[in-house]
């Protein structure tokens, strides 16, 4: 009888703890359904706000391409308009020195006409005075370049002919200010080349002063003459230092 007993209790405890354990997992499973769901919802939730910000994405990326685009085409529209500008100002500015040239030229013209018609002359009458003044002044311009050959060679024969008038050296005299440069020295003969000739007034025979630096080193005369150069011995009691091209020669 107690084997009975205890046989009954024991089922009955099995029972009870059979429907205890299924109620909690019935409890754990209406949960994790609960979860499930709330995770579904949850997912579909984050996949709508996904695709809408995809959308708005694309959306985005098509404004910002219309925008590029609309900037290209603004820019280009800019760069015309600004090239016409700089085109339009440049032949103003050169209508504008036109228009300032032609003035100037009218009103010099006005000018001169008033000045002839203030000396109560015809245009047939003031051409022979305009034509015989051109060729008084290039006669002038003639005879001044004459008078200065004339003058040089002058100089060149009185140096010569004081030179055999007697024995005794007479200073040739060049124009005030002459001065020049060393270009070429023969050290072994010491002699030097200058960069003035007769075109300059340089005469044969002329004495020269050779500077370097704000320093007087030496003297050298003259000895052959052509147009634009002049040979020069270097007088040995006036050389200071050994000369050199660059330095300065003046009278």
């Amino acid at each position: 009888m107690l084997i009975k007993i205890s046989l009954v209790l024991a089922i009955i405890v099995s029972l009870a703890t059979l429907y205890i354990a299924h109620d909690q997992v019935g409890g754990k499973l209406t949960s994790l359904a609960t979860d499930l769901g709330i995770a579904q919802t949850e997912a579909a939730t984050a996949k709508t706000e996904a695709n809408k910000a995809i959308n708005a994405e694309k959306s985005l990326k098509s404004q910002l391409e219309s925008t590029n685009k609309m900037l290209v085409e603004v820019t280009a529209v800019r760069d015309m308009a600004l090239a016409r500008s700089a085109e339009q100002e440049a032949r103003a500015n050169k209508a504008t020195e036109a228009l300032a040239k032609t003035t100037e030229e009218k009103n010099s013209a006005n000018s001169e006409l008033s000045a002839w018609k203030s000396l109560n002359m015809s245009v047939d009458q003031i051409r022979p005075q305009r034509d015989a003044l051109a060729k008084a002044q290039a006669e002038r311009d003639v005879l001044q370049v004459e008078s200065k050959v004339l003058s040089l060679n002058t100089r060149m024969l009185k140096s010569q002919l004081d030179k055999y008038k007697g024995t005794e050296e007479v200073e040739v005299v060049l124009p005030a200010g002459t001065k020049g440069e060393i270009v070429a020295v023969d050290p072994k003969f010491d002699f030097v080349v200058l960069n003035i000739g007769a075109n300059q007034g340089v005469l044969p025979n002329a004495k020269l002063l050779v500077n370097r630096n704000g320093k007087l080193i030496a003297k050298v005369k003259i000895t052959s003459v052509e147009p634009t150069r002049s040979i020069a011995n270097v007088l040995s009691d006036w050389k200071q230092d050994e000369l050199s091209e660059g330095d300065q020669v003046f009278y």
